[in-house]
């Protein structure tokens, strides 16, 4: 009896022995499983946190270079502003000195127009009256040598180019509308026709009183040119400068 309690329990052991060292093979497979999926997981992370760590770095590279730029461009910002403020501020103070030497130009030029304008009349009411008287001989005589020693009519010539120039231009009449700036000049002396020889004066007087006006480029062109065609090129660029 002892005997086959002992096989039973032999048996019974041994079974539980071989069920013991089969979960134990289990275990050390699951075991070696799971410390390869870790080793594994492990090396993945790792990469990545490599990578992660490079990226980090490169973007801090790019960041402070952005940096370096945005403040370069800053600072050309602010040099080019001032530049540009200094450089707008010096062409509005040049804008403002030529519009006065303008104007005071444009008063000199009525003035001494006027002034002209007053010394023509006063040589032409001195001389009128002698050069008619004169005119008139030359026409008598012209009319006897035409009808008496040639035989042929005579016949008056048009003397309209002799008559004052106010005179003349008072024969053609002309309207004009004025505005708010001209409607005090509209009844102002200076707005006579104006003779060829005045106005060859005027512009003479222009030349040599406002060369300052005259680009250097004109003024160069000016020395290949005849002294009569100089100074009414030169008059006509300073009236344009």
């Amino acid at each position: 009896h002892d005997h086959e309690e002992y096989n039973k329990l032999k048996i019974k052991l041994e079974t539980d022995i071989q069920t013991l060292e089969q979960q134990l093979e289990e275990m050390q497979a699951t075991y070696q499983l799971n410390t390869e999926k870790l080793e594994y997981n492990y090396r993945v992370l790792t990469e990545r946190d490599n990578e992660n760590s490079n990226t980090l770095g490169s973007l801090k590279r790019k960041q402070n270079k952005l940096k370096d730029t945005l403040s370069a461009l800053v600072q050309r910002y602010h040099e080019t502003d001032t530049r540009d403020r200094k450089k707008n501020d010096e062409l509005t103070e040049e804008y403002r000195r030529i519009t006065k030497q303008y104007k005071d130009l444009q008063a000199k030029f009525r003035h001494f127009e006027l002034s002209d304008n007053k010394r023509f009349d006063q040589l032409w009411a001195m001389h009128d009256e002698e050069v008619m008287k004169t005119i008139d001989k030359v026409l008598q005589a012209d009319s006897i040598i035409t009808t008496q020693q040639l035989g042929w009519q005579w016949r008056a010539p048009n003397l309209e180019a002799l008559k004052h120039p106010a005179a003349a231009t008072a024969t053609v009449p002309t309207t004009v509308l004025p505005n708010d700036d001209d409607s005090a000049e509209a009844e102002d002396p200076a707005a006579k026709m104006v003779s060829g020889a005045k106005m060859k004066a005027v512009l003479e007087l222009l030349a040599s009183e406002a060369g300052f006006l005259v680009d250097k480029r004109v003024k160069a062109a000016l020395e290949s040119l005849p002294p009569a065609e100089a100074e009414l090129v030169q008059a006509e660029s300073t009236l344009k400068a």
